[in-house]
């Protein structure tokens, strides 16, 4: 994808993140033509199981 307003070649990505700040999930690049709601909607089935708290996790509160 050429970004013709800054004349650069790039990808969008789509990453989950984790207090502190650890990604917990990066997902395949897409063109920049791609939207958001699109790569979101690709990624749905990972996005549903990182909601669920892990047994170490259980006792944190939201």
């Amino acid at each position: 994808y050429f970004s013709g307003k800054h004349k650069l070649y790039g990808f969008k990505i789509e990453c989950a993140v984790v207090p502190p700040g650890l990604a917990v999930h990066v997902s395949k690049h897409y063109p920049g033509s791609v939207s958001d709601i699109t790569i979101c909607m690709k990624n749905l089935e990972v996005h549903k199981r990182l909601l669920h708290k892990t047994t170490a996790e259980a006792g944190r509160q939201d």
